[in-house]
């Protein structure tokens, strides 16, 4: 039975921190991970997931189903290139990710950065390393990753949740969800991460 690796993201409340190496274009602050599209026309205000669409589409990481059958004649190669397009975007999509965070905390190797998570969170305890820091973030309260990010891009408040169940419930209802195995190891997305599927 095929069961989909999905995940759950947590933190709450909200503070900048600036890049670590900043890029910039028109006199702002830009995401490396943008840097990379020069020809790509990115609005920092918009919701990160709503950027990153029309990237993909851009890019041609999703493609409509009358193109691909236009594109890629026999079902077998084009039931490929999907799942190779599939591939891309849930790697892309997990580097823009990294690289927001990156933007807002700084390098995931140092203990400041994760100080400034666990503030953005409400902890009043602020861990003094970065084991204790990851511990506490995954015992705290939780939020979608997504609206964490939109936060600083957007202003619109994220919606906090009063256990990991309701936050799985949730995100499963908006869909906004991370595949678990493109997260780095040592990254914030890592230690954020939650399951969605819960083993019996």
């Amino acid at each position: 039975m095929f069961t989909l690796r999905c995940t759950l993201l947590r933190a709450n409340r909200y503070s900048l921190s600036p890049l670590l190496s900043p890029y910039k274009r028109h006199g702002k602050l830009m995401s490396s991970y943008w840097s990379k599209f020069p020809d790509f026309n990115h609005n920092e205000a918009a919701p990160v997931k709503a950027e990153f669409k029309r990237l993909a589409w851009q890019q041609g990481w999703i493609k409509s189903k009358r193109k691909r059958k236009e594109e890629y004649k026999s079902d077998t190669y084009r039931k490929k290139k999907e799942e190779k397009e599939r591939d891309i975007y849930r790697e892309q999509w997990a580097e823009c990710l990294e690289s927001e965070l990156t933007k807002q905390y700084g390098d995931s190797s140092l203990l400041e950065g994760w100080q400034k998570l666990c503030r953005e969170v409400g902890i009043e305890d602020i861990p003094q390393s970065i084991k204790a820091c990851r511990k506490v973030l995954k015992t705290e309260v939780w939020v979608n990753i997504e609206e964490l990010v939109d936060r600083r891009r957007t202003g619109k408040p994220f919606k906090l949740h009063e256990s990991e169940e309701a936050l799985r419930a949730y995100t499963k209802a908006t869909k906004k969800f991370f595949p678990l195995e493109e997260a780095k190891e040592d990254g914030f997305l890592a230690a954020l991460l939650i399951h969605m599927i819960v083993p019996e």
